[in-house]
């Protein structure tokens, strides 16, 4: 167990160790003084609700965090305060397309955190374009900008979310992402955020999620952009116990130059610093972190591709066995959330 689970565990017995009698006023007091940790108490399922804000994002022409861009979001109706997930679609994804305010949104909201998919310039074409550079000045505009909190502005997105008023980014901040996505998101430890006014909880980066991504892209079976300068674990800021990474089996963009399962998980080990044995569908420590690869039969179309979270002729991020709720499954969204809820300080 990490040293944040035990301090979790800690924590979830002395909040439920009263030495109040049931009479007395102190335990009478107690479900109310636990209000500001809301996302533990009940309902356990909570109610999204959506919102919307924009950022100052980075310019590829103008490199500079000056580039106006969306957010959308979801968070929790009931009252609280409640850690941050930042999700980021792939190349040339919709930020707000159906799947993501249908389904991945409303079900991280649910699980208690408020929940935020951010536009960002990702109509850069596969191949040498894309590189560490590109992800990392993304990543960089999302957690600071020199601007954030001078006469009270706020202009990376990390500044305007963290001043919802139902985000405590101190209990903790998670990254999800999808190919393009999921590289970014990774990016984003390695930048500080700008220290926030007085009586304002730091921001905290505690666990990442990406989905569909590798040390080497391919194109057709040959290597177009190599990564290791920032996807391998020897170069990400990500402590590996903070880390969960999903691929298919058949990812023709990672999973080296035949996209098969055996390079999947080659990409995977890459990333993640873990190894297992070959074959390997579920590579994962006793806390929960490390890899998984989606097998074919495991999705509702039969297909564990690099968009295994999609339903072919549907839409993005509506694949239903990976969106569901009901799906328990390691490399599905809903157990994926609640790993990264239990990253966080509840």
């Amino acid at each position: 167990m990490t040293a944040r689970a035990s301090l979790v565990a800690a924590l979830a017995v002395a909040a439920c160790s009263s030495n109040a009698a049931p009479d007395s006023p102190d335990a009478a007091a107690a479900p109310d003084a636990s209000r500001d940790a809301a996302a533990d108490a009940p309902p356990s399922v909570f109610t999204p609700t959506p919102f919307s804000d924009t950022y100052d994002a980075h310019s590829v022409l103008a490199n500079r965090c000056g580039h106006v861009m969306n957010i959308a979001g979801s968070e929790p109706a009931e009252p609280g305060h409640y850690p941050l997930a930042i999700f980021l679609v792939g190349t040339n994804a919709q930020y707000d397309g159906p799947g993501i305010v249908d389904h991945v949104l409303p079900l991280l909201a649910s699980h208690g955190f408020v929940a935020a998919s951010l536009a960002y310039e990702n109509a850069t074409l596969f191949g040498a374009a894309q590189n560490c550079s590109l992800y990392q000045d993304n990543a960089s505009c999302m957690v600071r900008n020199d601007g954030d909190y001078v006469a009270g502005d706020r202009r990376s997105a990390l500044a305007r979310l963290c001043g919802r008023a139902k985000v405590d980014c101190g209990k903790g901040v998670v990254v999800l992402g999808h190919s393009q996505g999921g590289l970014t998101a990774l990016q984003t430890f390695h930048f500080a955020p700008v220290t926030p006014p007085p009586g304002e909880p730091a921001p905290r980066f505690v666990a990442a999620a990406p989905m569909g991504v590798g040390p080497t892209g391919y194109l057709l079976g040959i290597p177009v952009i190599h990564l290791d300068g920032c996807v391998t674990a020897a170069t990400l800021a990500v402590d590996p116990h903070e880390l969960l990474v999903v691929n298919g089996e058949n990812d023709a963009y990672f999973n080296g130059p035949h996209a098969d399962p055996a390079g999947g998980q080659a990409a995977l080990e890459a990333v993640t610093g873990r190894t297992c044995a070959a074959p390997s569908w579920d590579c994962r420590g006793p806390d929960g972190d490390g890899y998984v690869l989606v097998k074919k039969t495991q999705t509702s179309t039969g297909r564990a591709t690099h968009g295994y979270m999609d339903e072919p002729g549907g839409g993005a991020f509506e694949e239903p066995n990976w969106s569901s709720a009901e799906t328990t499954d390691a490399w599905g969204l809903d157990s994926t959330t609640r790993w990264l809820k239990a990253q966080t300080l509840l």
